[in-house]
């Protein structure tokens, strides 16, 4: 990732989505030993998944980033 972000191609969007992609289609233990990481990584990843795709189904004035006036 290094070389090509020196490059001005960033990579860390494209891995997260791969790495959010695969746990979720694989259990926590088959992730962790496909990229060598530890399975609470792997189960952190895979809570990611979930929550996603939860969020993913909110409607669209439901959304919140966190900088709106909330008083």
């Amino acid at each position: 990732m290094g070389r090509l972000n020196k490059l001005g191609i960033t990579t860390r969007a494209s891995r997260n989505a791969a790495m959010l992609h695969l746990a979720a289609s694989e259990p926590p233990a088959v992730f962790a030993s496909l990229i060598g990481i530890s399975i609470v990584a792997a189960t952190r990843w895979a809570d990611w998944t979930t929550y996603a795709a939860i969020r993913g189904q909110l409607p669209a004035g439901t959304r919140r980033c966190g900088n709106e006036d909330r008083g």
